[in-house]
């Protein structure tokens, strides 16, 4: 029983280590900007308030209009979806709900992580819990029985206590 329990819980995580992350597991937070999702291109939640506009020209001549933070123009390559995000080091970040490489998508309200994905992490979790503890609990009675080998003291080995004779000297 504890070696099925323990090939469990080795088989479980090696599947966890050794399968891709979906790729709707890899949105994450960032402190500093907010929302930062990884898709494959950087865009992060850009600061509503702080923003200011301005226009730069492009290599090709053109003018475009982004929003940049501290009033310094930058240009993106493609440009931002005006009002969705800011251009910062040539990189449009978006503001929330907006995603893409233009700011173009809008996220709605999905869910980060499916409800089937959320269900099979808990149960693969309360799985891999359970085989541990049932590895601990056999490792523990083990270690309870070998040590009444060691710690059990000979019958035969008796120590002998006799009174003081008068004037404290013993016989």
């Amino acid at each position: 029983m504890t070696r099925r329990a323990f090939l469990l819980a080795l088989t479980s995580l090696a599947l966890v280590l050794l399968l891709p992350a979906p790729s709707h597991a890899l949105q994450r937070s960032s402190s500093l900007f907010g929302n930062l999702e990884a898709t494959g291109q950087s865009q992060r939640v850009a600061p509503s308030d702080s923003s200011s506009k301005g226009t730069s020209k492009s290599k090709k001549g053109e003018d475009k209009e982004t929003e940049t933070e501290g009033g310094d123009a930058e240009v993106c390559s493609p440009p931002c979806k005006e009002g969705r995000g800011i251009c910062i080091d040539g990189e449009c970040f978006c503001k929330h709900p907006f995603t893409g490489s233009t700011c173009q998508l809008s996220q709605g309200k999905s869910l980060r992580v499916q409800l089937l994905v959320a269900i099979v992490a808990c149960l693969l979790s309360l799985v891999l819990g359970v085989a541990i503890a049932l590895c601990c609990a056999e490792a523990s009675s083990l270690i309870s029985q070998s040590e009444g080998k060691y710690t059990k003291r000979d019958s035969n080995k008796q120590e002998v206590w006799m009174p003081a004779q008068e004037g404290g000297r013993p016989r």
